[in-house]
């Protein structure tokens, strides 16, 4: 994780959202974060749906925490003037600091959303979809998602999941694998080696 001092240049708010989020000033991340997710930052966008999964600082709502990790997801690239993707890992776009993490984390979330049915119609082929996607774009490398504390959000535990390990994501697509019928798993498999991430409304 990048220090907070370099957080706060690249990301103006990002370790400071943090650092009051770990000290449970919520009232004061919030107002940071939300301006910041109004603005279109993946950063803030990712914990908004944090803060809205957990009830941190506002009403535990699923529903909300999903269309905050929609607008993350869907920041993985940029388009160019050609309408070309360019994927960007360590974006030099003040307020975009490693924006490919952001989305990824957001993605990791939202597959398990659409798994549980929490939030968002269930959808067990997008949540696989989903989750082969991270685990294929992060390339088998752990996910920084936030600086509070290395305890994730789907242990046993009420804090944020901030750093998404291989070893998770590959639990998590075992886990919707166990839970697919042949039928489900033949369609996954049929859709994954085309499959690109598109928001639903």
């Amino acid at each position: 994780m990048e220090t907070p001092a370099r957080a706060l240049e690249a990301n103006p708010g990002e370790a400071e959202v943090d650092i009051l989020w770990r000290e449970g000033e919520m009232e004061s991340a919030l107002a940071i974060a939300r301006e910041a997710a109004e603005k279109g930052f993946p950063w803030a966008q990712l914990r908004m749906g944090m803060f809205h999964e957990l009830g941190e600082g506002v009403t535990q709502d699923d529903a909300a925490a999903v269309d905050w990790y929609r607008k993350a997801a869907a920041q993985f690239a940029e388009r160019d003037g050609m309408g070309l993707a360019i994927l960007v890992g360590l974006s030099d776009r003040r307020g975009f600091f490693r924006q490919w993490d952001d989305a990824l984390a957001a993605r990791f979330f939202l597959a398990h959303h659409y798994w549980k049915g929490s939030g968002v119609s269930y959808d067990i082929i997008r949540a696989w979809l989903l989750a082969d996607n991270v685990r294929k774009l992060s390339e088998f490398k752990m996910i920084e998602a936030c600086d509070t504390d290395s305890r994730t959000l789907y242990r046993e535990t009420s804090h944020a999941q901030c750093a998404i390990t291989r070893k998770e994501i590959g639990d998590l697509i075992r886990g919707i694998e166990e839970d697919m019928t042949d039928k489900e798993r033949a369609a996954a498999a049929e859709q994954s080696e085309s499959w690109e991430y598109v928001p639903l409304p």
